[in-house]
Order: structure tokens, then sequence, then C-alpha cells
């Protein structure tokens, strides 16, 4: 049994069945990446927890989605524990292409693992997943087509050897590290949102296996570099991203479920590395973040002892 999960998904179920907190943090690595400028390098987890004078358990990776939300979901939702809420950030860039189809980004193990947890899988479910071959399924990767919009952008592959073969600072031309920018940034943010996309399906499935668990949902839109974006990638793809993020709010709308916008909230200064075209904040916004999501916390679940308090 041991075997089936790794010692992070165990860890997870522990802290909720053993009552660790009421809140669990969701998100990917928006959530937990600081810069070595940074005075304080904490999280915006442990940031949100000292609001609130109580402990959130942090269960943020590097990479995981809508996709992976539904299966924890589902898991927490199962099982009685003292989790009375998730805070789910909303990141638009996994939206993308590349993001959706990524061998290690899709967690298979991880989904079929929570899956069956939550009793919408099967055990056999799991151990295939653990016998995926995920170096042939990155070979496969690597040959997709990203697009730009309708336009061709290129093979995932040759398009990955241009941002990464880069040459050294000193040859680096500004001609050059503008073309690598703007072409990061269309990688990453290139796809349109539409209101049938398959990752709104994932969040429907997670709020439906949530139903009747008495957990509640917070999500929030993550800040997104507008600024830079349209400097090194243009008003074309700045105008879609503004467009989907619309599109997403429009949804939450809809649907009826509590979303915070906080996609206009970083300036451009405030991403940890502006040419990587990540939604990585210093942080000062990562502060700003956490207090919204503190706030937004407040006004879902009652206040419990101590009492809460404003960060510094």
């Amino acid at each position: 049994m041991a075997s089936l999960g790794e010692r992070w998904d165990y860890q997870l179920i522990g802290q909720h069945l053993r009552g660790h907190a009421r809140v669990v943090y969701l998100g990917d690595s928006s959530v937990f990446t600081s810069s070595r400028s940074d005075r304080d390098r904490r999280t915006m987890v442990e940031y949100t927890a000292e609001i609130l004078g109580e402990p959130v358990t942090d269960a943020s990776h590097a990479a995981h989605n809508p996709m992976v939300y539904r299966a924890m979901a589902a898991a927490l939702a199962r099982f009685p524990g003292d989790t009375r809420l998730l805070v789910v950030p909303i990141n638009l860039r996994s939206f993308s292409e590349p993001w959706l189809s990524h061998p290690g980004f899709l967690f298979t193990r991880r989904q079929a693992f929570f899956g069956w947890l939550g009793g919408h899988g099967s055990l056999s479910d799991t151990v295939t997943a653990w016998r995926e071959d995920e170096e042939q399924l990155m070979v496969a990767w690597r040959d997709q087509i990203v697009h730009d919009d309708q336009y061709r952008l290129g093979r995932i592959g040759d398009i990955l050897e241009q941002i990464n073969n880069v040459p050294p600072p000193e040859q680096r031309t500004e001609a050059l590290r503008r073309k690598l920018t703007g072409l990061r940034f269309a990688y990453n943010y290139g796809g349109q949102i539409t209101r049938d996309h398959r990752m709104f399906r994932y969040i429907d499935e997670m709020m439906s296996a949530l139903d009747g668990s008495g957990i509640q949902v917070l999500f929030y839109l993550t800040p997104l570099n507008y600024g830079d974006i349209q400097q090194y990638a243009g008003l074309r793809l700045t105008k879609r991203v503004v467009a989907g993020a619309a599109t997403v709010r429009d949804y939450f709308k809809r649907r009826g479920w509590p979303l915070i916008d906080l996609s206009g909230l970083a300036p451009p200064h405030q991403f940890l590395d502006r040419y990587f075209a990540s939604e990585h904040l210093l942080e000062a916004s990562r502060r700003q973040v956490a207090a919204q999501v503190a706030a937004g916390i407040r006004q879902q679940l009652p206040a419990k002892e101590p009492l809460l308090k404003s960060l510094d």
C-alpha cells in the first residue's frame, strides 16, 4: 500500500484527518517561490496563516492545477476531518496547451491515488498509473505543435531549445533578449480561453465532489504580468490574456462561486524573473496576495481563537 502514493500524498490526508487546520491552501509554484533578494522569503501560505492567527495546511506543489485539485478535493471530502475551506489559485498559464498536455504536469499517479481515495477510481487504475513510461510520453509531448491563437508558434521541442539554449549574458543583445522574452510569453499564454475550455470542466467536477461535504472553496486568479506581456509580446497577446481573464471571471460569476481577481495586482517590477514570463512574485506582492486571501477567508469562515490579526 505504501508504494501506491507518495509521502506528500499521505501527509496531506493525515493532516486533514488529524484536524491540523481548518484551511488547506492548494496551488502551484506561484504560492511558494521567492527571490534571494527578499528580506522575508516566506510563502503566501505562511503569510496567510500569520494574518489569520491559525495554522493553514500547505498543499501547494509546483505545476499543480485543477486536474489535480479535483482528485484531492474528492479524497478530502470522502473522509471526515476538520478541513472547512480550500484556497485554490487559478493560474491562467495552466490553461495553455503546453501545460495541459505536459506528462509531468498531469500528475497521473497523484490523480489516480487521490481519485481512488475519493471513490472515483479503482486500485488497478492507481497501479497502472505508476507503471506509465513518462519518458516516452515526453518524446511525444515535445513533438506537439503550439499555437499563438490561430497562428502556428512551432514545435514544443524547438521552442524550448530556443528558450533554454541561449548564449551567455555577455553575448546576449537587447534584440535577442526581447525576442526570447516575447516567445516565452506567447508560449505560456498564447492559447485562447473559451467558455468551453476543458479546465472549467475539471473545476466543475471538483466542486461536485465537494458538494455536501461542508468544505467551502475560495478561488483567486493569480497576478499576471500584463505590463511585460505587452512590452515584449505585443498588444495582440495582451488583449487575448485580458480576454482570457475575463472569461474566467465570467465562468465563476455564472456558477456563483467566490473568485478574487488578483490578475492586475502586481506591477512588472514585482515579478521574480520578468524575462522568464512566470507568475512568481517578490515579497511585497506575495504579502498583498496573502492579505487578500485572508480577507476572503474571513468572509467565508467564522473567526477562530486567537483573534484574527493584521500582517505588518
